[in-house]
């Protein structure tokens, strides 16, 4: 066992998977370079469902590359697809 995996095991005793989802949830809202608008996540002891849309491919991959990460996370199902209309989040320059 990894110690990535032996951590992940001692975490699943401190999380319960609604803190997980609201944690996975406040992560992704940070992003500025996503619209997590349309993304809908479920926690099922640790193994972390992704579904709805994103703007593109590369927004898919970010938003597993950043669940990923999360301590607590066993596994993902990436159901996200990705369509044209959604847009980033309006990025505000001063």
């Amino acid at each position: 066992m990894d110690l990535y995996a032996t951590e992940n095991a001692a975490m699943k005793t401190c999380i319960s998977d609604s803190a997980l989802a609201d944690h996975i949830k406040s992560a992704l809202h940070q992003n500025s370079q996503l619209n997590d608008s349309d993304i809908h996540i479920s926690v099922d002891e640790g193994w972390v469902s992704l579904d709805g849309r994103v703007g593109r491919e590369t927004d898919r991959r970010v938003v597993q590359s950043c669940v990923e990460d999360i301590l607590g996370v066993f596994g993902i199902t990436n159901n996200l697809t990705f369509s044209r209309q959604l847009s980033k989040k309006p990025v505000s320059v001063s």
